[in-house]
């Protein structure tokens, strides 16, 4: 089983855009079309004010007062009145909404790494479970193979414990000359109760050559004199 994957927040963010993009796409178009309406809307003022102009002018022109300085008076009057405090708040309105809709665009933008960092979390998270289950796994075989060892020790010292005492008991019934191999062997044991291969080979050759049997006989009962952590005994 392969490690989980774990992504990068870039991966993450580009995987969601699917989601986020649309959204941000239709903030953007608002943000336009704000534009387009903030400007349509300061055309409509300005053709009010000419409007408006157009009329103050007739009402100086009906009134005989073109030159009296009326017309400029009340242009001037209608302008700072009703024209720029409408331009003023139709800027404000419109700044603020494209602050709001600006806005709601890092917001998307937030949520989108909110999200990614969720997932990367996730990832991570997960990512640390598979890891412990196999430092888990690693130590439970480590302690098992251990035991495993161990008991095997324990078997070749009880089976070489058995071949010892099965030898003792053969060459207790046996003739005399199987008894003093066994008392040879025993008086060249070290103090584990091994024999060296050396000995046990020279004396293996006594023995077969004095017509008391062949060499496999002789590993066979005299088994329990050889150390089995040493593997330079010739056997046969």
């Amino acid at each position: 089983m392969n490690p989980p994957q774990v992504r990068t927040l870039d991966q993450l963010v580009a995987d969601s855009n699917p989601v986020f993009d649309p959204q941000r796409t239709a903030l953007n178009t608002q943000i336009a079309g704000a534009g387009n309406r903030q400007v349509a809307a300061e055309a409509g003022l300005g053709a009010a004010q000419t409007t408006a102009f157009g009329d103050i002018t007739q009402n100086a022109v009906r009134r005989g007062a073109l030159f009296s300085g009326f017309t400029p008076d009340q242009q001037a009057r209608y302008t700072a009145e009703k024209f720029l405090p409408a331009l003023a708040n139709l800027r404000a309105e419109n700044e603020q909404t494209v602050q709001g809709l600006q806005t709601g665009i890092m917001q998307l933008d937030a949520d989108q790494r909110s999200k990614a960092l969720e997932t990367r979390e996730g990832d991570l998270t997960k990512l640390y479970d598979y890891e412990k289950v196999q430092s888990d796994r690693k130590f439970q075989t480590e302690q098992a193979n251990i035991a495993y060892q161990r008991e095997m020790e324990k078997l070749k010292q009880q089976q070489a414990f058995e071949a010892k005492q099965s030898a003792s008991n053969t060459a207790a019934n046996q003739p005399s000359a199987a008894q003093n191999m066994a008392a040879a062997l025993t008086a060249k044991a070290g103090t584990d109760g091994y024999v060296h291969q050396g000995t046990y080979g020279a004396l293996k050759q006594q023995w077969v050559s004095g017509g008391y049997g062949n060499a496999a006989q002789f590993d066979q009962l005299y088994a329990g004199y050889r150390n089995p952590k040493n593997n330079q005994y010739k056997l046969g």
